[in-house]
């Protein structure tokens, strides 16, 4: 038998060593491993609240979050780089360590390979995420040399990297989004929820944009006061009568009728009057603005910008009032808690015996579509329950109502 030569004994004592440190190495990995994913699952949970959390309890600490904040991509790019390598390195040592400990002869090194990875499955990613997730301003503020020496090392690279990456999205933009570059509703909402979680909006800034992008899809006929419920004054009052119903019921446009409810003569801006009566209220009057009732809430709004204008009647298809909508009354959808309270509460309740208990100012196709028939009728030319049962008396009791 051949005796071992000097290179031979080498070669031994330094597989031995390797053998020794791979059990050492893949500890630290895991560690290392454990670590980042933390870290990363941190990043992503934390919100605007923990921020001012933050800012409480430990000022210098929460500047040096929101710097890195400011630069949230190329931090996290930098952590998951680190730690997708990491991981790189953890399953060749895996691998590696059980070949060299020759437990195979035990059990298929297929099955060996799967529950190793198992075990570091759980250690190195789902309990420091779970960790991260919980508790992210403490897992930040504890590692905050880690993320702060990654993110100076890879710097120059992430920015190359990313730099690259942008300009290959750029050119394949037509195949991402829409041709016209539009996105939709549910995408918006999306974006907002996603801005929110990562802290790039605050709650009350992304509150007003889900409004705006509710009003967007809603009809004007959805914020306004119904005709019913419109306060009106008539052309033949003195000036003292209309100030003292102005001064009661105190709003700033008010439309100025003539002798049906359906002839609007203008608007009349009550600011302006009460500060100079000096002419009859009808001499001051500003053109109403007629439009149908289907214009989109968020147009509307965008017209009285342009145009300077504080209220708009509503007209139903056949050219009739439905009611009035105020600039006051669509800001309220945007900035109200809960906007009109016409619109939270039912206009129509069913009742014992096959009956209906109908708010006064229920349209009647809205009507007509409880009792599945056609209410409208042409002797009857009013848009509302109130108008159709006061017609109606008209109609059968002339006599009554003369007297």
């Amino acid at each position: 038998m051949k005796s071992p030569t000097k290179g031979d004994r080498v070669s031994l004592v330094l597989g031995r060593g390797w053998k020794n440190l791979l059990l050492p190495l893949g500890v630290l990995l895991v560690f290392t491993s454990a670590i980042l994913s933390m870290v990363s699952a941190s990043f992503s949970a934390l919100t605007e609240t923990m921020k001012q959390i933050a800012r409480k309890k430990d000022r210098v600490f929460a500047q040096r979050l929101e710097k890195w904040m400011c630069s949230r991509r190329e931090v996290l790019s930098a952590i998951n780089i680190v730690d997708g390598l990491v991981t790189i390195l953890l399953i060749f040592v895996c691998l590696w360590w059980i070949d060299v400990q020759g437990i195979s002869t035990y059990l298929p090194g297929w099955m060996l390979a799967m529950l190793l990875f198992t075990v570091a499955t759980l250690f190195c990613e789902l309990l420091p995420k779970l960790i991260g997730l919980a508790q992210p301003v403490f897992v930040l503020s504890i590692c905050w040399p880690i993320v702060s020496g990654i993110h100076r090392l890879l710097e120059p690279i992430i920015c190359l990297v990313l730099t690259w990456n942008d300009d290959w999205v750029n050119r394949f933009r037509s195949n991402l989004i829409l041709s016209d570059g539009t996105l939709s509703l549910e995408e918006l909402r999306s974006l907002l929820e996603v801005s929110e979680e990562e802290g790039g909006l605050q709650h009350e800034e992304a509150v007003l944009f889900q409004k705006i992008i509710r009003l967007s899809s809603e009809v004007a006929n959805h914020c306004m006061i119904p005709r019913v419920d419109t306060f009106t004054l008539p052309d033949d009052l003195t000036n003292a009568q209309a100030t003292v119903l102005i001064r009661e019921m105190g709003y700033r446009q008010v439309p100025i009728r003539g002798e049906t409810p359906d002839e609007i003569l203008g608007i009349l801006d009550t600011r302006n009057f009460l500060l100079s009566p000096e002419g009859h209220y009808t001499g001051m009057l500003q053109p109403p603005s007629l439009v149908p009732e289907t214009i989109q809430a968020l147009d509307l709004l965008v017209a009285f910008q342009i145009q300077r204008k504080n209220a708009a009647i509503l007209l139903d298809e056949y050219g009739g009032i439905e009611g009035l909508v105020t600039f006051s009354d669509l800001l309220e959808e945007i900035f109200g808690e809960d906007g009109h309270d016409h619109r939270n509460s039912p206009s129509i309740i069913s009742i014992e015996g096959g009956r209906f208990l109908a708010s006064g100012g229920l349209h009647l196709d809205d009507l007509g579509e409880v009792y599945r028939q056609s209410i409208q009728a042409q002797r009857y030319p009013p848009h509302c329950s109130n108008d159709f049962y006061y017609n109606f008396l008209l109609y059968v009791y002339p006599c009554a109502f003369r007297h």
